[in-house]
């Protein structure tokens, strides 16, 4: 799918590069997390929520029928979450992962939050 010229931003000077790097790449480093055994359900919990104290793995937060992106773009369920009951996923994952070799040709940032504001990622 083509990114759009302009891309709808929430950020006053967001980084095209970065946003284009993850519309082509992301389901490929989903299934890449998923070849190394990090665990996902195909499910969703029911109706509007931010946080999720069971193990399905996608979320309607209500934001993606927010004007004006409900016009600019088809809402869909979002927040891949470890398929882990409770707020541990993170450290799920980390436990996964740390447990591989991995080799990175630049390198490799593996974390979990909320990074859209931080000048530095």
């Amino acid at each position: 799918m083509p990114l759009r010229t302009r891309p709808i931003q929430t950020t006053p000077e967001p980084d095209l590069d970065k946003i284009h790097l993850y519309c082509s790449e992301s389901v490929a480093h989903f299934d890449w997390l998923v070849a190394q055994g990090v665990p996902f359900n195909d499910s969703m919990v029911p109706g509007k929520h931010v946080l999720q104290m069971t193990d399905e793995c996608l979320i309607w937060s209500g934001n993606e029928e927010a004007w004006p992106y409900r016009e600019l773009a088809k809402p869909a369920p979002r927040g891949h979450k470890v398929a882990l009951e409770g707020h541990a996923g993170g450290a799920k994952l980390m436990e996964i992962l740390s447990d591989r070799t991995v080799r990175a040709r630049k390198g490799v940032v593996l974390a979990t939050g909320h990074f859209t504001n931080s000048r530095r990622c």
